[in-house]
């Protein structure tokens, strides 16, 4: 894998996240295959497998329901492999209704193919979802 398809994938990358932040949903959408695979596991909150557009925003609309003024700022953004990219993000939220703050980190796993998102998913540490990446390199 070149240099420039990893920093092409990165790019991407965080043109869909900027795409998020601005909450320009189409442009969210059209960054994300048709049967986009959304997987949040317990420990990350709205746990489940989502699949496809409906799915994206049916998670999405379930996340977003606990909180007012949800941000996410990407921290760091990697290549892995031919497929992967990790973005571990810092995000910040008000509790809706009790007006908690609330801030973690999270990273992200994004499996690119032919220039859209085939697989989202999400895990509380770098580390883990780096291990995550290399895995899915393996076996794709």
């Amino acid at each position: 894998m070149s240099d420039e398809q990893s920093q092409r994938r990165v790019q991407q990358v965080q043109d869909g996240l900027e795409a998020f932040r601005r909450g320009d949903r189409d442009a969210v959408l059209a960054f994300f295959s048709e049967d986009i695979e959304v997987y949040s596991p317990p420990e990350a909150g709205n746990a489940g497998t989502f699949h496809g557009h409906d799915g994206y925003e049916q998670w999405l609309a379930q996340w977003l329901e606990a909180w007012e003024g949800f941000e996410v700022e990407a921290q760091r953004i990697e290549a892995v492999g031919e497929h992967h990219v990790v973005a571990e993000t810092f995000q910040t939220a008000r509790g809706r209704g009790s007006g908690v703050p609330v801030e973690q980190r999270m990273s992200y796993v994004f499996d690119l193919r032919d220039g859209k998102v085939v697989a989202f998913h999400l895990y509380p540490t770098w580390e883990a979802a780096i291990e995550v990446a290399k895995r899915r390199e393996r076996e794709n």
